[in-house]
């Protein structure tokens, strides 16, 4: 009969895996355990993987992560013992990269339980290898090829991820994970587009970038709290010999990055960038707002690129110009999707104001028939919307400027004056910021009712 499997059991198979080799082939059993139909035995198995490949990552980290060094180093092994060394350090990669596979296959598993902690065992595995590069090669490398399949499993396009992406929200407060998920979400985005264009992708997506504003930076000088490994001082860095191109190769792997990757204006007039190792720019782009600032905006564009349903498109409006606009980098980029928005017509239109104004109000925008399609949203509809309150203060605020000529207000407040006589009651009303226009409300020469027709 087999012997029962406990949590306690489990944990002394990673014990043993980490106090000697000999006891390698308890990580098989541990990786089997991943597979089990118990979400107990599954949940305790994320975290022993975890903690034994974490051990085994700081003690093999130059072999077991397969980086250049590790290869040379397995290459120069000598005499009788080279092919079974050889075989042996094989077989980990093989079976730490099964690990990897296993957890995240593991995020989309029926417990929640589940899911959380194989998300807490892949992210534990970054902060690992991310410290244990710098500690071996003094040199910054983000694990950012496993962060980026992490990306892609929470942003499925048929399943609702949201639960499970609301506890990633707990690492965001790193800046170096915060960095790397926006630039993932903008390269998952641009791929699935094209393949994968789903509702619950945008849903998933939304869920993903509407925490990013509470933990976004306003200066260069809080960007100091990092996940996987604080990237060694410059003059360090220079001090020895560091990565070889081989190594600088692998490190461009392991980000993701992309050789032809944008370069911006001041990085080409910054002759500091220049003189800077490709580990030294990466490090440095990670603690610069205006870069965290550009995957801010990169992740937002390829979000609104996206269909969203009516549903969705109306959360995005609410929010935009209080939790997205003041990070983009270039904010006037979103005049398109505003534009847009405000040609919709409908409640969509009413939502689109606010960003629309603070485009031309506060980035000089010109948008010539903004009055006049202001002027055509006043329907008797508009006083039985959720978002009236909402209207009527922005309109307020928009038609609050004395250098509006004179019958432009008078037009506003005509039609308001003839609505009210069929919807609710709205109080006092913005011609008060124009006190010209009192004359015809007040105006009985006619005999009328002061309402100027």
């Amino acid at each position: 009969m087999a012997a029962r499997v406990t949590e306690a059991s489990i944990q002394a198979l990673a014990k043993g895996a980490i106090e000697s080799k000999e006891n390698a082939n308890n990580l098989v059993d541990l990786l089997d355990y991943l597979q089990s139909r118990r979400a107990r035995v599954v949940k305790w198995s994320c975290g022993a993987v975890a903690t034994a490949y974490g051990h085994l990552i700081q003690e093999h980290y130059s072999w077991l992560v397969n980086s250049p060094a590790g290869r040379k180093q397995q290459a120069g092994v000598q005499g009788s013992q080279n092919d079974v060394v050889v075989k042996f350090r094989d077989w980990m990669r093989e079976n730490y990269t099964s690990c990897k596979e296993q957890l995240l296959t593991l995020l989309a598993h029926e417990s929640r339980d589940v899911q959380e902690a194989a998300l807490n065992s892949l992210l534990l595995l970054i902060k690992t290898e991310g410290t244990c590069h710098i500690a071996t090669f003094h040199s910054y490398s983000f694990p950012n090829s496993l962060l980026h399949q992490v990306t892609g499993r929470l942003l499925d396009d048929q399943t609702n991820t949201s639960s499970l992406i609301g506890r990633f929200e707990d690492y965001l407060v790193y800046d170096d994970i915060r960095f790397h998920w926006m630039k993932n979400i903008a390269s998952v985005l641009s791929f699935k587009k094209k393949h994968q264009l789903t509702q619950q992708l945008a849903e998933n997506s939304f869920a993903a970038l509407q925490p990013l504003h509470s933990h976004m930076a306003t200066d260069d000088s809080q960007l100091t709290d990092l996940f996987a490994g604080r990237p060694p001082l410059p003059e360090r860095d220079a001090g020895k010999e560091g990565e070889t191109g081989e190594e600088e190769e692998e490190s461009e792997r392991r980000e993701g990055e992309d050789e032809a990757e944008e370069v911006m204006e001041e990085d080409v007039a910054n002759p500091l960038r220049a003189k800077m190792s490709r580990s030294q720019v990466r490090a440095l782009d990670v603690q610069t707002l205006q870069k965290h600032r550009k995957r801010f905006s990169d992740a937002w564009l390829a979000f609104l690129r996206l269909t969203l349903s009516s549903l969705l498109h109306k959360k995005v409006l609410v929010l935009i110009h209080s939790e997205v606009m003041p990070h983009l980098l270039e904010p006037r980029l979103l005049l398109d999707f505003l534009v847009d928005s405000y040609d919709t017509g409908g409640v969509v239109s009413l939502l689109a104001l606010n960003g629309l104004f603070i485009l031309m109000h506060h980035y000089h925008l010109d948008y010539p028939d903004f009055y006049s399609k202001l002027y055509g949203l006043l329907e008797p509809s508009v006083f039985h919307v959720k978002y009236m309150p909402r209207f009527f203060s922005l309109m307020d605020t928009f038609l609050s400027s004395t250098h509006l000529p004179l019958y432009m207000v008078a037009a506003f407040a005509k039609k308001i004056a003839r609505l009210a006589l069929s919807a609710p009651p709205q109080g006092n009303w913005s011609h008060d910021d124009h006190m010209t226009c009192c004359m015809w409300s007040h105006d009985r020469s006619n005999g009328g009712s002061g309402v100027c027709d």
